[in-house]
């Protein structure tokens, strides 16, 4: 909720420091080592496709708002041009 409202949004880790459990290093080996592939960006990134970043809990967490996915159309959405990456320090699977 924000101003009283839903937001549709994307939970994203953000790297706030090059040290740290806040570092990309520390980002990558936490939860999301688990994950065997992940959309990279930059700040930079989401801001020139007009997207922000709302604080959500504790950092490194955040949330991408997407309000786009609140309608119904034939347009590509903002985020499409991320590419899905694998993560650099996930965990070996035997599945």
């Amino acid at each position: 909720m924000l101003d009283g409202e839903p937001v549709f949004g994307v939970s994203v880790f953000v790297a706030l420091d090059d040290v740290r459990p806040v570092s990309e290093r520390g980002v990558l080996s936490g939860k999301l080592r688990t994950y065997p592939s992940i959309y990279r960006s930059t700040v930079g990134e989401l801001v020139a496709t007009n997207l922000g970043l709302l604080p959500t809990f504790a950092p490194p967490l955040y949330t991408v708002p997407l309000p786009e996915l609140d309608r119904v159309d034939d347009r590509p959405p903002r985020w499409a041009r991320f590419v899905q990456t694998p993560t650099p320090i996930a965990e070996s699977r035997n599945e």
